[in-house]
């Protein structure tokens, strides 16, 4: 080819595989991102812990439930279904709400806790716009990879109560 040469055109099934492909990238860039976040948030944590006054969270019993309703919602994404995904992850946001007053009510008002399940929720509401307007598979992706977030936390929680 000389370069006068026009460029061949991409078939659409290639272009189909690119969009796929640069989602997926995407995506997954996203979570590499968000674990090195959260793995600098727990070191912080982690190196916090040892201070006078380190402030010991009870888990909310809702937290448990919100477990159960990422679990169903995560299961929902997969079978795709969009209307119950979002619902779910929406009840998920209010038992999450749920705990922050709780926790509020009782005195507890400074804590990695907070920042944790803050943070995570920010990334929730990030899935649940996801739903809506990209690929389902990028989002069953991201959305799954908030689930094992979640139970990464819980298992933080559960160690520090």
């Amino acid at each position: 080819m000389s370069g006068s040469d026009p460029v061949p055109a991409v078939s659409p099934a290639a272009g189909d595989f690119e969009k796929k492909f640069v989602g997926k990238f995407g995506v997954i860039a996203a979570c590499v991102s968000i674990t090195m976040m959260f793995g600098a948030l727990t070191s912080a944590a982690i190196f916090r812990s040892g201070d006078s006054d380190w402030t010991h969270v009870p888990m909310p019993s809702v937290l448990w439930i919100n477990t159960l309703i990422l679990f169903a919602s995560s299961y929902a994404i997969q079978k795709l279904d969009r209307v119950w995904s979002i619902l779910l992850g929406s009840a998920f946001l209010a038992g999450q709400t749920h705990a922050w007053l709780s926790l509020r009510s009782a005195g507890i008002s400074e804590a990695f806790f907070y920042v944790f399940t803050v943070t995570h929720a920010v990334h929730v509401i990030g899935g649940l716009f996801a739903m809506c307007f990209v690929r389902m598979e990028s989002a069953r992706i991201y959305w799954h990879f908030l689930t094992g977030l979640w139970i990464y936390l819980m298992i933080l929680f559960w160690i520090w109560r």
